[in-house]
């Protein structure tokens, strides 16, 4: 069997992947040296009181730094998860399931219907495990350019659904299970028979996920598009026809795979007293807080077995060599995000070794909480707040672990539910996350565009990427303050 075969997102750009990654450094370097200049200044000055701030120029942090530099460059959250994922993922593209399933999908979706589909499919994606952004954003890439549009804003798209609507979804998630907790914990402190509920935001979050989905329709056909129209010239990889290739047959193996994987996840977190992966010390969705964070093991598996399968099965593949070779594959094409996930690493170190990052929290969390206005502009505010505090601490947990003990009870006061407190919060967070271009997923998402057009600097990609943020941050306030004036609950009680 014929096919046409359109690879996948491979490392045909050195020039522009080097681009990104000077660029990156460059800008991470500026940022070091703002930490540095301003925990001098503020050491010396006391803010936020003796020791609250401590200089970064003196021989202890050099010598903490420079010991504790494998820790740092090892520990940093995402190195681990992407990394594991990439693995599965290089499998899939290399297999060239994904572009078969690509084809599967645009050859029975019409054109118009395409910017919606791959916002929601990142809604879920998120949802199930961070680490599946790796699969996610080569696929959105994939799905645009069997369309005919530029695969450069699937990859915006893609990059928006997945972090900057990171609050909007269709069921609880482990970020959202992590988070309730901690307002859970806080809003005991006034309410000692507060009960967790895993729920307790959804009808907010399903909400703005169908608004977002809408906006994001709008934003990318509209305005974006328009932006980054189709012209890049076609790779040199592109186009290349192959004999022996049984697609049917690969799509069916892999169908009979996922069924397979299905089964075995099943087996891994549905039987109590035996599933390792099923916590029975918790209750409801907090039970399965074990399988969301085996995600990225889960989905390495996973995805290995199921590109395996379609390339044995449809021919492209003759034996386990290539599978070893994909792995070989991604690697290769991840090292400049590994490199620079490395750089953020101990930026964010520093930043917490100053103390400028819980300073900062706790100044905003401070203004917000004690002002005497509306619960409306009370909610915006601690939006705003989260907001402006992600392009200094970048994990949502770590802003909240340190907030919520003080904004939450300070709320309740007034008579906002812990529920929509939580909700403001990660509307905040979430719609900034892609204008931050250190977040380890923009930088992912940079290395990505950069193989498909070189001609996209920072500059270009930001300003792409507002049009989303600044369509994502209405809807979020606007659902915030309507809720907040009508009274209506975030979740099922």
């Amino acid at each position: 069997m014929r096919r046409q075969v359109q690879a996948p997102c491979s490392v045909d750009a050195p020039a522009a992947v080097s681009a990104t990654m000077k660029s990156t450094i460059l800008l991470a370097g500026a940022v070091v040296a703002c930490v540095v200049v301003a925990s001098q200044i503020g050491d010396a000055a006391s803010w936020g009181g003796e020791g609250a701030v401590r200089t970064l120029v003196s021989t202890e942090v050099v010598r903490d730094i420079l010991i504790s530099a494998p820790e740092i460059a090892t520990s940093f959250p995402p190195f681990g998860t992407i990394l594991l994922a990439t693995l599965g993922a290089a499998v899939l593209l290399a297999s060239g399931l994904l572009d078969a399933v690509a084809a599967a999908v645009v050859s029975r979706l019409p054109g118009r219907y395409l910017s919606p589909l791959v916002f929601a499919l990142g809604l879920l994606a998120h949802q199930l495990s961070d680490a599946l952004i790796v699969v996610y954003l080569p696929f959105c890439a994939l799905m645009f350019s069997r369309h005919g549009r530029n695969p450069v804003v699937g990859l915006m798209l893609g990059f928006a659904s997945f972090s900057g609507a990171l609050y909007a979804g269709f069921g609880p998630g482990l970020q959202e299970l992590v988070l309730l907790s901690m307002t859970h914990a806080a809003a005991t402190a006034l309410d000692p028979d507060a009960v967790f509920n895993a729920f307790a935001n959804w009808y907010f979050c399903i909400a703005s996920a169908v608004l977002m989905t809408g906006a994001a329709w709008f934003v990318t056909d509209r305005l974006v598009e328009p932006r980054f129209p189709a012209s890049t010239p076609p790779r040199p990889d592109m186009g290349v026809v192959e004999d022996g290739v049984d697609t049917r047959r690969g799509l069916l193996a892999a169908a009979w795979t996922t069924g397979a994987a299905v089964v075995v996840l099943v087996g891994l977190v549905a039987v109590p007293g035996v599933s390792p992966l099923l916590d029975t010390t918790a209750s409801g969705m907090a039970q399965l807080t074990p399988a969301f964070k085996a995600g990225a093991a889960l989905i390495m598996l996973s995805t290995t077995a199921v590109g395996s399968a379609y390339g044995l099965a449809s021919g492209r593949w003759r034996g386990a060599q290539q599978v070893s070779d994909s792995f070989n594959s991604g690697l290769a094409a991840l090292t400049p995000f590994l490199l620079m996930a490395v750089g953020i690493a101990f930026l964010i170190r520093l930043l917490q070794m100053s103390g400028l990052d819980t300073l900062a929290i706790r100044h905003l969390t401070s203004e917000v909480a004690t002002s005497n206005l509306s619960p409306g502009v009370l909610l915006s505010g601690l939006a705003a707040a989260s907001a402006g505090l992600d392009f200094i601490v970048f994990s949502a947990s770590a802003k909240w672990s340190v907030m919520a003990p003080l904004v939450v009870p300070a709320f309740q006061t007034v008579g906002i539910a812990p529920e929509l407190t939580t909700a403001a919060f990660r509307a905040g967070d979430a719609v900034v996350n892609i204008l931050n271009p250190l977040q380890p997923a923009a930088v992912l998402t940079r290395l990505l565009i950069a193989r498909h057009d070189t001609r996209i600097d920072l500059g270009r990609f930001l300003g792409g990427m507002g049009l989303y943020s600044a369509a994502l941050a209405a809807i979020a306030l606007t659902s915030i303050i309507v809720w907040s004036a009508l009274g209506w609950p975030t979740g099922p009680s």
